[in-house]
């Protein structure tokens, strides 16, 4: 058996990302990171502001630091 092949799926709809993360490096690589993979990703760096962007902005998903 040969390796398995990745296959990219994109969907029509681009998913919506917020990151919430208090390192500003880390959230800035994966802020680039899921824009060149097809996400529409926002980045905060505080719990109150990724407040406000769920609410206001409605993401898909939510990645969060959890001693954010």
């Amino acid at each position: 058996m040969g390796a398995a092949k990745k296959i990219k799926v994109r969907s029509v709809e681009k998913i919506r990302l917020l990151i919430a993360e208090n390192d500003r490096q880390q959230a800035r690589r994966l802020l680039d990171f899921f824009n060149q993979n097809g996400f529409e990703a926002r980045m905060t760096f505080s719990g109150q502001d990724a407040k406000q962007l769920i609410l206001n902005w409605k993401p898909t998903m939510v990645l969060a630091d959890l001693l954010l």
